[in-house]
């Protein structure tokens, strides 16, 4: 997700922002789904984004791939 306000941003355990993740993948200093896959989170990117911007589910899964796969925590993975 694009983080340009700052409610975007998730919190760090001190209760300050987080500089690398959102507010919908981390809270306090921890990830709210540690144990999600990032299979499990492309298609659940999938999903919010067929629905947002009206799109193919086949066109929303492969943006959420290139663009998920980009991110800090799921860098380095295979899906």
């Amino acid at each position: 997700m694009p983080m340009e306000r700052p409610t975007d941003f998730g919190t760090e355990a001190d209760g300050s922002a987080s500089k690398e993740f959102c507010v919908f993948c981390y809270s306090n200093g921890s990830f709210i789904e540690p144990d999600l896959t990032l299979n499990q989170m492309i298609d659940k990117v999938s999903r919010m984004l067929a629905k947002q911007i009206n799109i193919s589910e086949d066109e929303a899964s492969s943006i959420a791939r290139t663009s998920v796969s980009s991110l800090k925590r799921w860098s380095g993975l295979r899906s």
